[in-house]
């Protein structure tokens, strides 16, 4: 988003103007009038640097990927599966109310492969 609030940025200061508002990204050079391409294009490109300089520093630095936290809960997570740790159970009970009526199924018996076999859902 801050690369995007750049391209408008310099947009706005380049002066770049369109004939109409239309589809935003790459393919809004064919709304900018034609006098503004060359500018438009420039600003596109310097989009997608700062783009990228951002996806690059942020996967180095670990900045907004998960914490050590997370993986801890992943290893709990499958411990649990493998039955290592005793699971919690919640003496309280909750009704679900759907507006919809239907039948409840386990995944396994679903008629999809993907799903029956436990990849999705």
């Amino acid at each position: 988003m801050s690369d995007s609030a750049l391209s408008g940025l310099l947009s706005t200061v380049f002066g770049v103007q369109a004939n109409s508002i239309g589809i935003g990204g790459l393919p809004a050079i064919l709304f900018i009038k034609p006098q503004y391409w060359g500018i438009f294009a420039i600003i596109m490109v310097v989009d997608i640097v700062v783009a990228m300089v951002l996806i690059f520093l942020f996967h180095k630095t670990g900045f907004l990927t998960k914490t050590e936290e997370d993986g801890h809960a992943q290893e709990t997570l499958k411990e649990a599966s493998e039955g290592l740790v005793e699971p919690t159970v919640f003496t309280e009970t909750t009704e679900v109310i759907s507006p919809l009526a239907g039948q409840v199924k386990s995944l396994s018996q679903a008629t999809d492969p993907v799903f029956s076999s436990g990849v999705m859902g």
